[in-house]
């Protein structure tokens, strides 16, 4: 029986390496044109395939902060985790808004330096740093969300996933232009992470009967995704890639399925697999802020394109980028973790 650490883990890790799979595909057709009509639903359909990835670190999040037997007292997140998250999202976001300055002039200068300080405090740094942006947020307000949880009975928090997921996560994000932590999907995954909690460590419930629901419902969100990911291809239709787009309900559905069919799973893994698995889960974090650096390398720097190839070739290649960017990304939170001061950022 997989201990209940390992399970997360897994979770973890299956996050991590979702966030490659749409970053690798989403900036190589962002940045090199694409005219084979095949190619392109392949690879647009993988990169909103794989939009379940963040939705999923958020329920992890919620499961392990709003656990009857954990929670952060105010000295530690307003003292240690929070600054922390501040002080890498500063540092990291601030480094990258300068390589993109780098990119864009064509050339280095110390004006550069404080203008890629206040770009990253105006939020302006490299798209996958929005993420650190979002958490701090839902760091400011965990003692909120956590007092709600622990004195709300089931049914209000039910209440709250449901009005929170259909209208803050479709309706405010889709139409009105509301995008502020607070005012999206996420704290209302945030809060379903502890409802799984509750759930799971409920005895009465058919665990195997669990996981066969969520199996069967993650090949429907799978299949539903390639039928609207085609219908986008071919009619071009807005509400179809809004209902594509994170963090709209499919993806964070396809997320909590896969959270469910994890947690309930009973079967052990191999030893060398398990290993990778805690490792990579382990190093996820610094995973995260580091694999867009080298994405950009690869696709920037050397002009890597997969679609200058045939399909075939072009799938190869990806697979090989992927393995490229998860090593090296590895390597650089292993060696950072060793540095006097960044290592208590990673």
């Amino acid at each position: 029986m997989e201990s209940h650490n390992y399970r997360i883990d897994k979770l973890r890790t299956i996050a991590i390496l979702g966030v490659l799979t749409n970053h690798i595909a989403l900036c190589n057709y962002k940045l090199f044109p694409i005219n084979d009509k095949g190619m392109l639903f392949f690879y647009h359909y993988l990169q909103k395939l794989s939009l379940f990835a963040v939705p999923l670190f958020i329920l992890i999040s919620g499961f392990l902060l709003l656990g009857k037997s954990y929670h952060y007292s105010f000295e530690k997140l307003y003292k240690q985790k929070i600054p922390r998250f501040l002080l890498c999202l500063l540092i990291y976001g601030s480094a990258f808004a300068w390589i993109e300055l780098v990119f864009e002039q064509r050339g280095i200068s110390i004006s550069q330096i404080p203008l890629a300080l206040w770009n990253t405090i105006q939020g302006k740094t490299w798209d996958h740093m929005w993420y650190l942006y979002m958490y701090l947020g839902l760091l400011i307000f965990y003692p909120v969300l956590r007092t709600f949880f622990v004195h709300a009975d089931l049914l209000e928090k039910k209440w709250v996933v449901l009005s929170g997921g259909i209208f803050c996560g479709f309706v405010l994000t889709s139409y009105i232009g509301i995008t502020y932590p607070l005012v999206s999907i996420y704290p209302t995954m945030f809060i379903l992470g502890g409802v799984l909690r509750e759930w799971y460590e409920c005895k009465d419930v058919n665990r195997e009967k669990v996981r066969r629901y969520a199996g069967f419902g993650i090949f429907c969100c799978v299949a539903l995704v390639l039928i609207l990911t085609y219908c986008d291809e071919k009619y071009q239709l807005e509400y179809v890639e809004e209902l594509l787009s994170a963090p709209k309900l499919i993806m964070c559905a396809l997320a909590v399925l896969i959270f469910i069919s994890i947690l309930f799973k009973k079967t052990n893994s191999k030893m060398y697999f398990t290993r990778i698995i805690q490792m990579i889960s382990k190093e996820s974090f610094g995973i995260y802020i580091y694999h867009m650096f080298w994405i950009n390398i690869i696709y920037k720097v050397f002009k890597i394109n997969l679609f200058a190839y045939g399909f075939l070739a072009s799938i190869a290649l990806y697979i090989l980028v992927w393995i490229v960017v998860l090593l090296l990304s590895i390597v650089c939170t292993v060696i950072t973790k060793k540095l006097p001061v960044l290592k208590k950022l990673i």
